[in-house]
């Protein structure tokens, strides 16, 4: 079982937020992560869930929110799919440097 880390690019492994508009075999990009309480009684029972971002074709969809998403429900993609959506994101997301001299 591979970890699953802020930055990557997954697959949805299942149907089980299906009713949220996330189906499996979705590609979402993790843009974060956030830890809850599982268990009211217990402060100490946490979990890990990441904050995923929807994806429209290979780039990263900034018009809609982000959704909440369990670990297990992902799989990182391969480290091949990992580099072509970066570079894509990389290329969408680009700041352009402003030369703040005076002439």
């Amino acid at each position: 079982m591979s970890t699953i880390e802020v930055g990557q690019f997954c697959n949805v492994l299942d149907s089980s937020y299906a009713e949220y508009g996330v189906k499996k075999g979705d590609v979402v990009y993790i843009a974060g992560d956030t830890v809850v309480s599982t268990d009211e009684k217990d402060p100490y029972a946490l979990r890990r869930l990441f904050i995923a971002a929807w994806m429209v074709g290979t780039s990263i969809d900034v018009n809609r929110g982000g959704f909440t998403i369990d670990g297990k429900r992902l799989k990182p993609l391969s480290d091949i799919m990992q580099e072509r959506l970066n570079a894509v994101k990389d290329d969408d997301f680009e700041v352009e440097e402003v030369d703040d001299t005076e002439d």
